[in-house]
Order: C-alpha cells, then sequence, then structure tokens
C-alpha cells in the first residue's frame, strides 16, 4: 500500500537521524550509539512527528505524536520505542499546566503522567540517562516533575543529563 510506504519511510529516516554525523563525517547510527554507551547507561531521543491520516494519504496537519527512541549498550536488533499520543494536547495544555504550576509554586502530580512516567515505565533501572529532546519535552525540565506513586521528583529517581543531541554520546571525551 502507497501509504504505508510513506509512513515507513518517515520513520525510517527518523530511526536513522536518531545520530546525526560523527566528527570525521561518516554517518552514525543507533548501533555506533549502543557502542558508545557504557553498562548502566542509557540514551532516550525523543522526538515531535506528524501522524499519518491513511485516509487522507497525507500526514495530519494537525495530530502530533511524540516517540521516544531508547537505546542501551545491550540494544541489538533495533532500538526500544514508546508512541505517545496527544502530542497536540501535550505541546499545549499539558505544558501550560505544568508551566504554571512551576511559575505558581504549586504541586504538580499530572505533568509526570504527561510527559515522564510512559518513559519511565519503558526505561527500567539505569545509572545515567542521557535525555535529547525535541518540541515541548526541550521546553521543559524533566528534573522537577514529581512522581505521585513515589512522592519524588525526577531528579531524585534518576541521574538525567541532557544533551543536545545523541552523537554527542559518540563524540564524547572518556572520562
Amino acid at each position: 500500500m502507497y501509504s504505508l510506504k510513506i509512513v515507513g519511510e518517515e520513520y525510517e529516516r527518523i530511526l536513522n537521524g536518531l545520530t546525526n554525523v560523527s566528527i570525521e563525517n561518516k554517518p552514525v547510527g543507533w548501533k555506533g550509539l549502543a557502542a558508545s554507551l557504557k553498562d548502566g547507561e542509557v540514551a532516550v531521543e525523543i522526538i515531535r512527528v506528524k501522524d499519518f491520516d491513511f485516509s487522507a494519504n497525507e500526514f495530519s496537519k494537525k495530530k502530533i505524536s511524540y516517540l521516544a527512541l531508547i537505546v542501551d549498550n545491550k540494544t541489538i536488533d533495533y532500538p526500544k520505542y514508546i508512541k505517545m499520543e496527544e502530542g497536540t494536547l501535550k505541546d499545549s495544555k499539558y505544558f501550560n499546566v505544568y508551566k504554571n504550576n512551576i511559575k505558581y509554586k504549586l504541586e504538580d502530580k499530572l505533568s509526570y503522567t504527561y510527559f515522564w512516567k510512559p518513559i519511565a515505565d519503558k526505561l527500567g533501572d539505569y545509572d545515567k540517562i542521557h535525555v535529547s529532546s525535541d518540541g515541548a519535552y526541550h521546553l521543559l525540565n524533566l528534573n522537577t516533575l514529581y512522581n505521585p506513586a513515589t512522592s519524588k521528583y525526577v531528579i531524585e529517581e534518576a541521574t538525567i543529563e541532557i544533551v543536545g543531541n545523541t552523537s554527542e554520546l559518540i563524540n564524547r571525551e572518556v572520562s
């Protein structure tokens, strides 16, 4: 089916773009990223994507989703991924709730569920989480999200390092 081919090509483009290009200008993909991660480290690439409208055979002009691609040094076949629906709401209503709770110093029991819980549930336990984000995720501070189930903030539950692009992890100095 032609529309499935278009969707497949778009998601393949996203997967191939998980990492950019190395310093030597050689293409680097998720396998290079996986090889560069140490035990206990994971990379999460959060990407804002337009949904595909199969009835119109085109990408939606209104419906947005987020994809979280997850790679660690044990990733072999392909990255784990999470498709998070309601991207349009994340970009507007949910982000505004987060922003107002931060501004007025209110306890926010919703934003964790909207933004981080689907990712945290898939991640498991890692010493360090490297996050490259897009869209609303790029505008919020993941460490400030409050997990109502544990009564802790993300900063108390995980060590998150924000990176501009996951290719930075491949080119980093070994410490």
